[in-house]
Order: structure tokens, then sequence, then C-alpha cells
């Protein structure tokens, strides 16, 4: 491991000591790279060569390698290595991230709106939101919502990056997410595994212009029947400027011994926190 540094934090002055041998410019894995992999050295991935690194001379692995160096960087040995360099040691996330999603669990039907509510009934129950077709007009979709979470026309900031996701479930075979706002919700014909639920994550950036920026079409390819079910939960808007996939929290989401999760206000009727320990 690297001695301790006189001033400033390690990372600091190791990437100060680097960009003096390589330039600036490039990033500390970069740099990193250049010095522990070297154009004689049989190619490694950075993450070998940072490993190598962080715990030489040590017996421990690779993953208890990193979380012990990255512990020591921060100073914060009760937290885990996703908690540390997503949050604590400048991936670029904020110290508390929050969830624009005002209804998301849900606790309730508030904040989840079809978009052609006669042609799909929505019902809730058990913390989740249930879609069925009764109408054949929208050709090939089985489940067309401009609402989810509690999260509707609203305005992302330009050049701001966002994740946004939602957890979906479908008793359709073949069933695909067909399109959403600020461009197609992780890109057209994303799949869904029938009677799964399925994670959707997407990280966008904001446009400054007012935007559906949840809306979100599930469809099979040819369908034009009725009693089909979507099923929507875990919904998730947060200002993630690392564009690294965070977990999904809401304020109800049990605390960990590294993260405290809170509503800012009513359960299920206001925005919700993850703010390190």
């Amino acid at each position: 491991m690297p001695p301790p540094a006189s001033s400033g934090s390690s990372v600091d002055n190791e990437y100060a000591s680097l960009s003096a041998l390589y330039g600036p410019g490039l990033s500390i894995q970069d740099m990193r790279m250049r010095k522990y992999g070297g154009p004689t050295v049989p190619a490694k991935s950075v993450n070998d060569l940072e490993y190598a690194y962080w715990g030489a001379g040590t017996t421990l692995s690779n993953a208890d390698k990193k979380l012990a160096y990255v512990q020591t960087l921060t100073g914060k040995t009760g937290q885990s290595i996703d908690d540390l360099t997503s949050l604590s040691i400048g991936a670029g996330a904020p110290a508390v991230l929050t969830n624009l999603c005002t209804n998301p669990t849900p606790g309730n039907i508030i904040g989840w709106d079809a978009n052609y509510p006669t042609d799909f009934i929505q019902t809730y129950a058990a913390n989740e939101i249930s879609v069925n077709r009764q109408a054949t007009a929208l050709a090939s979709y089985v489940s067309s919502n401009a609402v989810i979470g509690g999260i509707a026309n609203i305005v992302l900031p330009t050049g701001a990056n966002y994740q946004r996701s939602v957890e979906i479930w479908t008793d359709l075979p073949s069933a695909v997410i067909v399109g959403g706002i600020l461009g197609a919700f992780v890109g057209n014909n994303f799949p869904l595994v029938q009677n799964t639920w399925t994670r959707v994550i997407e990280q966008v950036i904001g446009t400054g212009t007012l935007d559906y920026v949840m809306g979100i079409n599930v469809a099979q390819g040819g369908y034009n029947g009725t009693g089909i079910h979507v099923k929507y939960r875990k919904a998730q808007l947060i200002a993630n400027p690392s564009g690294t996939t965070q977990p999904y929290f809401d304020g109800s989401t049990t605390d960990t011994a590294s993260m405290d999760y809170a509503w800012t206000g009513v359960a299920n009727a206001s925005t919700s926190t993850a703010t390190p320990k």
C-alpha cells in the first residue's frame, strides 16, 4: 500500500504523483495501468493491476484487498465497498441520494397513471400496480403509462445525469419495452421475462425541456388481445452524476450499518433519501 500522505488525502497525493509522471488529463485508473502494467508486462485488466497494488504481500482475496484499501483511505471501516466507492470517495454521486419518486413502492395507486385509463385498467394491491388491458385500440401495447411513482411531466436540467428505474412483471410471453421519453427507456425492444420481476435501469441526460421522464410502454409485436397483465413497483429517479448504477431505495428500505433511509415527509407521498452514516 502507498505510504501515508503528508498533506491532502491519499487519493489526491497519489493522483498528483502519477500526474507528474504521465501528465494531466488521464484518469487515476489509466495512470495506475501505465505505472503497474507497463509496456513489457503481459496484458492485465486494470482490476488485476489495482488489486495487486492495493494488497501486495497480503493473503487477502482481491475483494478484501480492495475493501481494506478503500476503507483505509476514507477512514470509514463500517461501510461496504459499494457504499464507499459510489458515495464516499469521489465516484461522482452526491453524499445523499434522493429518490424523486413520491410513491415508488407503491403504497396506493396515486401517481401511477395510464395514458389511456379506459383501455388499461389499473388496480393496486400489496405494493404493486397491476395494469389489465381492456381494449384493442393501441395495437400491440399491453401497457402504456405516462406517470410512474408520482413522476409526471417534469424538467431535468440540461446535461445533468439521472438514473431512472422500475421493476416490471408480465404474464405475456416475449414482451418488450418499446419506448419511453428522453429516448427509448433502456432502448427499443428491451426484453422482459414472463412471470418474473425485471428491474429496468437507465442512465439518462437531462434536456432542460418538459418531458414525461418516467413514461414507459410494454408491448408484444402483433398482439392485439385483452386480459394481459403488467405489474409495476419500485420506481426510482435520482440525480446520479457518476453514471454508476445505484441500488433501489425508498423511505421504507431497511437501514444498514452504513446507510440510513428515510422519507422526507409522509410515507408514499414524498421523496426519500439514502444517507451514508
